[in-house]
């Protein structure tokens, strides 16, 4: 609706973290299936085998691109694609105490998770129910919020260049308000590991 408003409105815009549906839109996105591919390989890496995702709803598109990527690590590795290990919440979390008590029963060793303020909540059920990170289940987070947010819980995490986005969104937006008629372009910024100690692989 928001969206709509500002064509309507004829108010300059570009999109920030996610697409929408259709075409034509200025955006500013992270790698979000390269991301979702480097947190699971990381764990596979780390000898996980039985790897859960802890996603959100796939109206949105960057919870889509990175569950694709954590497939896609998990085929390449030759690991089966358990449906009962990829589980939705909500984006603030919530249900998660639920879904990881389920998830637990499945026997695994490592979960990818959609954010890190999903991981956070992570870490603090698993500890209610006796399981400890990374010892018991290694776990990857996205975002790289720790880079920049004080956390008492160190958190292996997937980050991007936030400098070069913010500018990137300022110099597009500006472009936009100078030519009302410039072509939309889409601008995808390239995603990486950060390793902490919410896995075993981390040095």
């Amino acid at each position: 609706k928001s969206l709509n408003l500002m064509k309507k409105c004829g108010i300059p815009y570009v999109l920030n973290g996610r697409m929408v549906k259709g075409e034509g839109e200025p955006t500013v996105l992270w790698d979000d299936n390269q991301g979702g591919y480097l947190a699971a390989r990381h764990l596979i890496d780390c000898g996980c085998r039985r790897i859960a995702w802890l996603g959100v709803t796939q109206r949105i598109s960057s919870a889509r691109d990175r569950k694709q990527g954590y497939l896609r690590a998990l085929r390449e590795a030759g690991l089966p694609t358990d449906p009962q290990l990829v589980t939705e919440t909500s984006p603030i979390g919530g249900s998660v105490c639920t879904i990881l008590d389920k998830l637990s029963k499945q026997g695994i060793d490592g979960i990818c998770t959609f954010s890190d303020l999903l991981a956070w909540e992570t870490i603090l059920c698993l500890h209610q129910i006796g399981l400890r990170v990374p010892e018991d289940i290694q776990l990857t987070g996205f975002d790289n919020v720790s880079d920049w947010l004080h956390i008492p819980s160190p958190l292996t995490s997937i980050g991007a260049d936030l400098a070069r986005e913010a500018q990137t969104t300022v110099d597009m937006l500006l472009e936009r308000i100078e030519n009302r008629s410039a072509p939309a372009t889409v601008c995808q910024m390239d995603t990486w590991l950060v390793v902490r100690s919410s896995t075993r692989g981390n040095t």
